[in-house]
């Protein structure tokens, strides 16, 4: 069960890692670089964690390589690729939000809690939870915040079908990851 939920995250993180690296080829300047840079860096520490997890139950680096991506999985990193492909930082990052900022959130939430003993997702929360993932979440924010400054009504209005459709698909992955598809 978890192994399958571990295995369709590290295609999700690859193709993530994917439009982050977008990102810098379409940076402007150099903080628009170190922003892409140091959320693909966090994301890496979640890829290896992940790999580590797969390790446990058996499943080598080797084999996850052989997992075909979930249907979920496609649509949704396609499309955020998509954006970032045909618009400009604004709608890539848009796009990638809901996944960033919404990890961020859950681990800041989860990890102020008293652990709970024995709880195999601990090393995940604690991933979510750690300074440097949030303070990659409040650069990506901070981001999208300048990116946000100029834009017209009518960019405005497509960004917000940008945020609204990757939500949705966010909320998909999750839900493929709780029905084990």
């Amino acid at each position: 069960m978890l192994s399958t939920l571990f295995t369709a995250r590290l295609s999700l993180s690859f193709q993530y890692s994917r439009a982050l690296s977008l990102g810098i080829f379409k940076a402007d300047n150099f903080v628009e670089i170190h922003t892409a840079h140091q959320a693909n860096e966090v994301l890496l520490k979640e890829i290896q964690l992940h790999i580590a997890f797969c390790q446990e139950w058996g499943i080598s680096e080797q084999d996850l390589q052989k997992v075909p991506e979930s249907t979920a999985c496609v649509a949704y990193t396609r499309y955020v690729l998509d954006c970032g492909i045909k618009g400009g930082l604004a709608e890539l990052y848009t796009a990638l939000a809901p996944c960033m900022l919404g990890y961020a959130a859950i681990g800041k939430m989860l990890g102020s809690q008293t652990p709970t003993p024995n709880n195999p997702y601990q090393k995940w929360i604690d991933t979510y939870a750690a300074p440097d993932f949030q303070q990659a979440a409040a650069e990506f924010s901070a981001m999208l915040n300048r990116l946000f400054e100029n834009v017209s009504a009518k960019q405005q209005q497509q960004l917000q079908h940008i945020f609204t459709t990757a939500t949705r698909m966010e909320i998909d992955f999750w839900q493929m990851g709780l029905d084990l598809s």
